[in-house]
């Protein structure tokens, strides 16, 4: 589900709104994700191959996931200032 937003002519506040909306939709995503990892260990059975599997998901998709969607709402803020410095969303 592709959004149709252009940066053009659009003030530094929407741009950090839409930033913002993106943050929270990406992350809840990740949320859906991470629960259905959940789900499938619940019914798993302790399977050790198995539990390996759903713990590289957890580490190497979904953490890395969030910790570089940090960082391009850090980045994209920043444009959007067009400052440089740094701001939290």
């Amino acid at each position: 589900m592709a959004s149709e937003f252009s940066i053009q002519n659009t003030n530094s506040e929407t741009v950090r709104e839409r930033i913002r909306m993106l943050n929270h939709d990406i992350k809840n995503c990740l949320a859906v994700v991470a629960f259905g990892l959940e789900a499938i260990r619940s019914t798993s059975q302790g399977s050790g191959e198995f539990e390996d599997v759903l713990r590289c998901i957890e580490q190497d998709g979904i953490a890395v996931s969030r910790s570089l969607l940090q960082e391009l709402v850090q980045l994209a803020d920043q444009l959007a200032e067009g400052t440089g410095g740094e701001r939290s969303v």
